[in-house]
């Protein structure tokens, strides 16, 4: 009988030793490794290239695709340039109409941190380069002269874009940018409304 009661105090004196040096180990601070937190690029200046769709300058009806590529200055009121290609065609029942845009622009900008990521808004003012060439509809059965079914003439047009942009860093110094809005060219005198659309790459070097 004394051997059990014996016993059974070795447990429960082992069991609060055990219980106190547990309560001591909590109450120690713990130390963790310092939490780290990605931030956006903190560069000068911000590029990008990608894929453009949107309105044509100066056709009336259609889309126009190509490549953008534009660089931006750090800072809430900021500066830049923009320049892209976009090439559309379309077709009547006598001609096929293609109009060969060259955009460049020069870029004032107002734009904010989100995250890890920037917003803006941006202006883009310049001239429009174009490059339209008209051919005749079933040429090589008319047999007329080659003059006579081929035109091409160049033109510069007045234009510009007010658009919604944002730039999101992926992997450290490379991510993806989106922007959309309205632009305008004056076309013989006349504004002609449309639209555009940029998908990027971006790199803050």
């Amino acid at each position: 009988m004394f051997p059990c009661r014996r016993h059974i105090g070795l447990l429960a004196a082992s069991c609060l030793w055990l219980f106190s040096g547990a309560v001591a180990w909590a109450d120690e601070p713990v130390v963790l490794p310092a939490a780290t937190t990605a931030s956006a690029p903190q560069s000068a200046w911000r590029l990008d290239a990608g894929l453009q769709t949107g309105l044509p300058a100066a056709l009336g009806t259609g889309l126009s695709s190509g490549v953008s590529a534009g660089i931006l200055h750090a800072g809430t009121w900021t500066w830049g340039a923009r320049a892209s290609y976009a090439q559309a065609t379309e077709y009547t029942t006598t001609w096929a109409v293609t109009h060969h845009e060259i955009r460049l622009r020069a870029v004032g900008a107002l734009q904010g941190q989100l995250g890890r990521g920037f917003v803006g808004l941006r202006l883009g003012a310049g001239a429009t380069a174009l490059y339209e060439v008209r051919a005749r509809a079933q040429a090589a059965r008319l047999g007329a002269a080659a003059g006579d079914l081929n035109t091409s003439a160049w033109a510069m047009l007045p234009g510009a874009e007010l658009e919604g942009f944002l730039a999101l860093p992926i992997v450290g110094p490379f991510g993806l940018g989106l922007s959309a809005g309205p632009s305008l060219h004056i076309v013989n005198g006349a504004v002609t409304p449309g639209w555009l659309v940029q998908l990027t790459a971006v790199w803050w070097p």
